[in-house]
């Protein structure tokens, strides 16, 4: 079940009670989330749907060169209003690697709200609405006072930010991975039993335009987290 942080209100895969909570604070435009995403996101999934961390997304925007990138970040906070903000996520990474400067226009971004089959006045409601200008103001005033943040993609394991030898960041994928799964032995996390991690079924493809598709993984992945 795909929940929402208090009081906050950042979308989160996995129970707000996980031994190792790690946050990720991202930019849709920004190319390096978007190399973060593709490369670790199957590895944090699994860890999520064996209980041993939770996942939680805080959204930024103007870290990259994609343009509406504000667009796009508000347009992924409404379509979490109707709980289906993994798989616009998704999309939205995927848009950007696909077309660049055009990743996130308007025409755009509204075939993925149809194709989603989000409700269309809703969905326009809630741009039209204070709601995703607060939660990115509230997301950018946060990162202002988070020690060793220095851009996107930031990720912090149990609200600290991993640094490497040198005392820099880390933000590669294989090191990030790398440091959860220290932090879960450290803990002496036990995975949940076998029953209980039966992978979900296939991610369905939605197609989004004649020459665009999205993969909703997130739609499995959704279902398999742990309730909060």
């Amino acid at each position: 079940q795909v929940s929402r942080t208090e009081p906050e209100g950042y979308p989160r895969l996995g129970s707000a009670t996980a031994p190792v909570q790690v946050v990720e604070y991202s930019s849709f435009d920004c190319p390096h989330c978007r190399e973060f995403h593709d490369q670790s996101i199957d590895a944090i999934i699994e860890r999520v749907r064996s209980g041993q961390i939770a996942f939680t997304y805080v959204p930024l925007y103007g870290y990259g060169s994609t343009p509406n990138g504000q667009g796009a970040a508000a347009a992924a906070i409404c379509a979490a209003e109707q709980g289906q903000f993994w798989q616009f996520h998704d999309a939205l990474f995927d848009w950007q690697g696909r077309y660049g400067t055009q990743a996130f226009t308007n025409n755009r971004i509204l075939t993925g709200v149809d194709a989603l089959e989000l409700d269309r006045g809703a969905y326009n409601a809630c741009i039209g609405s204070s709601v995703p200008g607060q939660l990115l103001n509230t997301a950018r005033a946060q990162v202002s006072s988070l020690l060793n943040f220095t851009g996107t993609p930031t990720i912090t394991i149990n609200g600290v930010v991993p640094l490497d030898e040198n005392q820099q960041p880390i933000s590669a994928s294989s090191a990030i991975i790398a440091r959860i799964d220290e932090e879960i032995a450290r803990l002496g996390v036990r995975g949940v039993t076998p029953e209980a991690t039966v992978e979900a079924d296939a991610p369905e493809e939605v197609p989004l335009a004649p020459t665009a598709e999205v993969t909703s993984e997130a739609e499995a992945t959704a279902e398999a987290a742990a309730d909060s």
